[in-house]
């Protein structure tokens, strides 16, 4: 089930769509790069895309 707090999480999608590295999105998103990758993985393992 998806909840309302996995969305936050599409800015991170959204970011690395852009910028096309996770190094660059957690710089820009103020996280750490850890927490970005894994916030990036379990997204798209939610939503079933292959990122």
């Amino acid at each position: 089930m998806i909840d309302e707090t996995t969305f936050d999480d599409l800015d991170i999608l959204d970011h690395l769509e852009l910028l096309n590295s996770t190094v660059k999105t957690s710089d820009y998103l103020g996280l750490s790069q850890s927490s970005c990758s894994r916030r990036y993985r379990a997204l798209s393992s939610l939503i079933d895309i292959d990122f």
